[in-house]
């Protein structure tokens, strides 16, 4: 009971992979519709029941997504249509870092060619990012093969990684980089950073350039 209590105000971060992110971006879009009552189905209760679990989310981390961008757009939307409605200060709630890669023949071949979508859904999260043209404040996307994003990581530093990141998204005259991303040893340290040192991560502070030698802004985008 002790340590129920204790995690109770805990946040819960989702940290997922692939498919993964197809499953959770889809049931968090569907809770999201609900939470804001744009759903028929949805009563009193269904509501503020789940507008409580957004509030208590964290950290959503995604690794070469399958998702496809336009449903991901959607999910966007309803979590920044929440954060407004309930007043979220900019680092509470829900946050993503979607971590993607060109180098991926996987989403290239199989998720962007044979996976079920409606017209004209075609790119994935995982090769293309969330495609908006403006900065969310609540998703980031970072490509992790892309040398822009590795050279900043390799100056950025945090108190239990005082020497920057090395992360790579790309493996030399390897066809399967799908999933590189939890293989390569290195790129651990990264997800486990932003769960581990959390204001170092927060949205703000990377843009803001903070923690990093040269004072720059975290490299975003695809």
């Amino acid at each position: 009971m002790a340590l129920a209590e204790r995690i109770a105000d805990w946040p819960i971060d989702l940290y997922v992979h692939s498919l993964g992110t197809r499953v959770t971006l889809r049931a968090l879009a569907k809770a999201a519709k609900l939470a804001l009552a744009r759903e028929p189905a949805a009563g009193p209760e269904d509501t503020a029941r789940l507008r409580g679990l957004f509030r208590q989310l964290g950290r959503i981390v995604l690794m070469g997504g399958s998702e496809y961008v336009v449903e991901a757009q959607i999910f966007n939307e309803r979590l920044l249509s929440l954060a407004a409605r309930d007043g979220w200060t900019a680092e509470f709630g829900p946050h993503v870092y979607n971590f993607g890669s060109k180098e991926n023949d996987v989403l290239d071949v199989l998720a962007e060619n044979f996976g079920p979508r409606t017209f004209g859904n075609s790119q994935v999260i995982g090769h293309n990012g969330l495609e908006t043209g403006d900065r969310s404040a609540r998703w980031m996307d970072l490509r992790i093969d892309g040398w822009p994003l590795r050279h900043w990581m390799e100056e950025f530093a945090t108190d239990r990684n005082p020497m920057g990141f090395m992360i790579s998204g790309d493996r030399e005259g390897n066809i399967w980089d799908h999933w590189y991303y939890f293989t390569y040893r290195n790129n651990m340290a990264v997800y486990r950073s932003i769960l581990r040192e959390r204001p170092n991560w927060a949205f703000d502070a990377l843009r803001a350039g903070a923690g990093h030698a040269s004072g720059d802004p975290i490299a975003e985008g695809f």
